[in-house]
């Protein structure tokens, strides 16, 4: 096995230490938002009067850092040619972001957020391969500048994270699929227009062969704003992108970005707002597979 980094990849590594030094350390060090990394970074993170959201003085610095980063042509380092991208590579990415990560904690590279210099957009990927010309054309060039981005509702109360053992269910009801279902988490919320929800389409609770997707070979649902939620201290103490929400009975059209979807609400659930396709279940089973 062969571990010496490609000399072509070992000399984007520079071009991106030299652009660090160049634009982002100075921006980090300007108006004294090393705050937001320093010893000071919890509060200077959490906006409290919102229940504990990301200060947005943080979100527009960490929004100037991947503009910038985008403008030098770094932030869409994997993304496909044809998307401004440079068709990175999966080796690429990780040798990028252990050498961004070995640097400490900085503009340059948050992985507690997935801020980095070098995006990380699975949203965009996904909307790539799976999203129809429609989807592409509305969401794709946000999402590759990084001005736009899908919550992740993945995380469930039980089981954290495990796709395997995911209870949230989709059900097929007509033209529509029904959503049952709660999430601890749904990382970006927040900000997001859409909120990429995680369900079950097949298969019990731990069976990892099962084809868990989002609904309708995946169905991207968009949220009402989601209302404001107390952080929660037990699982963390600085600012949070994650909202708690459960969505008994959520429907959504089967393929239609244009269409809106009405469901009734349940305590003060927001509405689902907007559903339209976004992945397969092949990703899904990809996922299982490389679980297994």
């Amino acid at each position: 096995m062969d571990f010496e980094i490609p000399a072509d990849l070992a000399a984007y590594l520079g071009e991106l230490d030299d652009f660090i030094e160049r634009e982002i350390r100075p921006l980090e060090r300007q108006d004294d938002n090393v705050r937001f990394f320093d010893y000071r970074r919890e509060d200077a993170r959490t906006d409290w009067d919102r229940g504990g959201l990301p200060n947005r003085q943080w979100e527009e610095l960490l929004a100037e850092a991947r503009r910038r980063a985008d403008a030098a042509g770094h932030y869409r380092y994997a993304f496909p040619a044809e998307y401004g991208g440079r068709d990175g590579t999966n080796l690429g990415m990780a040798v990028i972001r252990e050498h961004l990560a070995s640097k400490g904690l900085g503009l340059h590279c948050d992985l507690q957020n997935e801020h980095m210099i070098v995006g990380n957009n699975v949203g965009l990927l996904l909307m790539i391969h799976y999203g129809s010309p429609e989807q592409r054309a509305e969401f794709a060039e946000d999402l590759a500048a990084g001005q736009r981005g899908f919550g992740f509702g993945i995380t469930e109360p039980a089981h954290g994270s495990d796709a395997t053992f995911m209870e949230t269910t989709a059900v097929r009801d007509g033209s529509d699929w029904v959503i049952n279902g709660a999430k601890t988490w749904n990382t970006g919320v927040h900000a997001a227009s859409h909120d990429l929800i995680f369900a079950r389409t097949s298969g019990a609770p731990g069976d990892a062969s099962a084809e868990s997707a989002i609904a309708n070979d995946s169905t991207l649902v968009g949220p009402a704003r989601p209302r404001k939620r107390a952080l929660s201290r037990a699982l963390s103490a600085g600012p949070t992108t994650h909202t708690p929400s459960s969505r008994p009975a959520a429907r959504g059209p089967s393929a239609a970005l244009a269409q809106r979807a009405r469901s009734p609400r349940v305590g003060d659930q927001p509405r689902t707002r907007r559903c339209s396709t976004a992945i397969s279940r092949r990703s899904m089973r990809r996922a299982s597979a490389a679980r297994a």
